[in-house]
């Protein structure tokens, strides 16, 4: 016999089943419907002058829709054309895109009447094709989309699940318990599996890296680098042109670009120039880590896109046990169900999906950066209890912190969070006194074991330790001219943070930013909006000055302040010396997530929070799903490098045509 709370889910499961049921046969396929009364007619058709688009006639009335197959026996699935359709001389709809693979997308909706001729105007010339006929007033076909159906039913069944299971959310944390454990995997590996999906089918894939590997392009330069060091160099083994060293200005990329025009000799970009020779200028720690021992093994490169993976994957479990942490150290009575909203916030919204998206060589130091910056902070957080150091956990939480400065360099302000977490302990005497120079030491030593290897890279390389060879990239933006401008700043603020997005009327629903009119100011790559827009829950930020009384009372006041200040210092460097790009909001994104997380387990111990439990919740959860929706949606926005447009059409007019179309 089922208890009353199990018969009650099992009910309105079985309710929403119908429910998805009935969406996925009526209104997702309401096309199919409404045209069983169409009467199927095939045109005349003729192929016009200009030899991309055919002309059709000898209607009988009017045109509801018309089937046109041009890749008929063609096996390519990337096959796509885009089509504009004018009836009787006026342009009926335009660009709209049949792609081989989706069905849908071959039923395309005309809805005139009484008409004498429809011309189709194809985007390359009509030999290219293979047609099936054309038809016209065709009955669409009865498409049952199980990813679709199973999708709604699952996030539909993950609600009724949290109604009915109010008592779980409340209770504190226990992961010997069944169900919290399998709520935990129920978010977990969902995540895992769509992340490691979309860096697999990216723009970045194992064919395009080889390509670029091949030929020293950015995206093989670890594996280069790799080979330099087993040829016992620090440069890389092929040399720039020698007219860079004729050149006033060899980072001036104007220069190189008339340089390159008169000589026919190519420049790699986004390899660091200094004293005639090419450099890696990307962290060195992903290198050692995993090319060089991937091309000892295997002889062979390492495509980036696995390294992302490998890091989404750490950073998944590393963000459990960074909440983990954090509840355990501050707020031991927290609830599971807090412990599931902010798991899915420090996920989902920190910044890392742009990783994902982009599993590129420019994702792989990022990545690393934010799996050892949550690693150290949790090991840290986890390393004492009841004023009893756990001395492995101590001595790993330095060494994470610091391979960070081999990553992202700007990430080792993750140094100074230990003066935040273990203020309580330094004040009690657990470290910097002879009595706990154990404590200190496992703190520090990691540091300079760590780290004096890699800013001897640095000397080696640029001949200071503090140099790690940024400024000296070639790019199209001179950053070895660069110079502090206070003009920047508030325009730089309102771009990171601020800007609305630019929404269009068809998925994806959001456009490319136009950053024109700052191209005087900023170097500005692919933008999409600003840190309220991409993640809203950041927003939430709002509520920390009216908490501050509270957080002293649990001791987090300083971690706030912290990771404000650290996301402040961040955005204004890269406002100065980055530019406008949407990977850079990952520089500071982090740090304002883990001030709202803490905010929002402060705000759960107050007494206006058990007054108003249900409205504040229901606040909290609705900005993380429209967080969400945004970072998910905007990934096919073409305002992000490489559009699923184009890199992968199928996966974009999927999402397009079946799982956001009604038809």
């Amino acid at each position: 016999m089922l208890s009353g709370k199990s018969k009650r889910f099992t009910v309105c499961l079985v309710i929403w089943l119908i429910i998805t049921l009935c969406l996925e046969v009526f209104l997702f396929n309401f096309k199919y419907w409404s045209s069983l009364n169409y009467s199927e007619e095939v045109p005349n058709c003729i192929m016009t002058d200009e030899g991309n688009s055919v002309e059709l006639n000898s209607f009988k009335g009017s045109v509801h829709n018309l089937y046109i197959e041009p890749f008929a026996g063609m096996e390519r699935s990337s096959n796509r054309t885009y089509v504009d359709i004018y009836v009787d001389g006026k342009l009926n709809s335009s660009q709209i895109v049949i792609i081989n693979g989706i069905l849908e997308s071959k039923y395309l909706q005309v809805d005139a009447a009484e008409v004498n001729t429809i011309k189709i105007v194809f985007d390359n010339q009509i030999n290219l094709f293979n047609f099936d006929d054309i038809k016209a007033n065709v009955n669409r076909p009865f498409i049952f989309q199980p990813i679709r159906f199973f999708a709604i039913l699952f996030f539909g069944a993950c609600v009724i699940y949290a109604v009915c299971r109010k008592e779980l959310w409340a209770s504190p944390i226990n992961f010997s318990n069944k169900e919290q454990l399998a709520v935990v995997t129920a978010i977990t590996l969902p995540t895992l599996s769509l992340w490691i999906y979309i860096a697999n089918i990216s723009y970045y894939s194992l064919d395009f890296f080889m390509d670029t590997y091949v030929n020293r392009y950015v995206e093989g330069e670890y594996t280069w680098l790799v080979r330099s060091f087993l040829d016992g160099k620090a440069s890389m083994p092929f040399n720039p042109p020698s007219y860079m060293k004729e050149l006033a200005d060899p980072y001036d990329f104007s220069q190189i670009k008339e340089a390159m025009s008169r000589t026919g000799e190519p420049v790699l970009m986004d390899y660091a120039y200094f004293d005639g020779q090419y450099y890696c200028y990307y962290g060195v720690v992903p290198a050692i880590l995993f090319y060089l021992p991937f091309y000892l093994i295997t002889g062979t490169a390492l495509p980036n896109n696995y390294v992302v993976m490998i890091a989404a994957v750490g950073y998944v479990f590393a963000s459990l046990y960074f909440l983990y942490a954090l509840i355990m150290r501050y707020f031991k009575t927290a609830s599971f169900g807090s412990f599931v909203v902010l798991s899915l916030i420090m996920i989902n919204c920190s910044g890392f999906l742009h990783f994902v998206r982009n599993p590129n060589i420019y994702s792989v130091p990022f990545a690393y950066s934010y799996l050892f910056f949550v690693l150290g902070l949790s090991f840290w957080m986890n390393s004492f209890s009841n004023d009893s150091p756990k001395i492995s956990k101590l001595i790993l939480g330095s060494s994470c912190i610091a391979l960070t400065l081999g990553c992202r360099p700007t990430f080792y302000i993750g140094l100074l969070f230990a003066f935040v977490i273990f203020a309580q302990e330094i004040r009690k005497g657990l470290f910097f006194r002879k009595s706990s120079i154990r404590n200190t030491l496992s703190v520090i030593l990691p540091f300079a074991v760590i780290d004096s290897p890699i800013v001897f890279y640095n000397y080696i390389r640029f001949g200071s330790i503090f140099d790690f060879g940024a400024s000296y990239n070639i790019t199209v933006w001179n950053q070895h001219g660069n110079s502090l401008n206070m003009a920047r700043f508030l325009p730089g603020i309102y771009l990171y943070l601020f800007k609305p997005f630019s929404f269009i009327p068809e998925f994806p629903f959001v456009d490319d930013a136009d950053l024109s009119s700052f191209e005087d100011l900023f170097y500005v790559e692919s933008y999409l909006g600003g840190l309220i827009f991409m993640i809203p829950v950041c927003c939430l930020l709002l509520i920390a000055p009216f908490l501050v009384k509270k957080m002293r009372e649990y001791q987090v006041s300083l971690f706030v302040l912290g990771s404000i200040l650290s996301a402040i210092l961040l955005l204004a460097i890269d406002i100065q010396f980055a530019g406008i790009s949407i990977r850079y909001i990952s520089d500071f994104s982090v740090f304002f997530v883990i001030a709202v997380i803490i905010s929002l387990l402060v705000l759960s111990k107050t007494s206006l929070y058990e007054k108003h439990a249900a409205v504040m919740n229901g606040v909290v959860i609705a900005l993380l799903v429209i967080s969400l929706i945004s970072g998910y949606i905007s990934m096919f926005s073409p305002g992000v490098w490489n559009r699923y447009e184009y890199a992968s059409p199928v996966l974009f007019f999927f999402f397009k045509n079946v799982l956001f179309g009604i038809g």
